[in-house]
């Protein structure tokens, strides 16, 4: 009986430690949230890390932010006016060296043709 107690109780310790190490997976990333105003969720960085973040357009504008505990953070461009034709490219440089890129192009119907 002894045996089976320890047993279930060093498997139930390493789902837990196999549970913690999985929350910080995957690699930094950026996503579109909003065009107008433009807002940006990035996920996967370095917890509490500073990030820059670059909106290329007619003038580059640059936003900076640290991330929370789980290494995400939410970033508004306020000033800009994006419509659904125009390219989105944002570039998120962390200070450990993390780096994420958003790209969204033009819709189809935009196409010049």
């Amino acid at each position: 009986m002894r045996t089976l107690v320890a047993v279930i109780a060093a498997a139930a310790v390493a789902l837990t430690v196999a549970a913690a190490g999985s929350t910080q997976t995957g690699k930094p990333s950026l996503d579109l949230l909003k065009r107008q105003p433009l807002i940006v969720l990035g996920q996967h960085f370095a917890s509490r890390e500073r990030v820059r973040l670059e909106l290329s357009t007619d003038d580059n504008l640059v936003r900076r932010a640290r991330t929370s505990t789980t290494g995400s953070f939410v970033v508004t461009f306020g000033e800009t006016t994006l419509t659904r034709c125009d390219v989105i490219r944002v570039v998120a440089t962390g200070s450990t060296g993390d780096r994420a890129t958003l790209k969204e192009l033009p819709a189809p119907a935009c196409s010049p043709g």
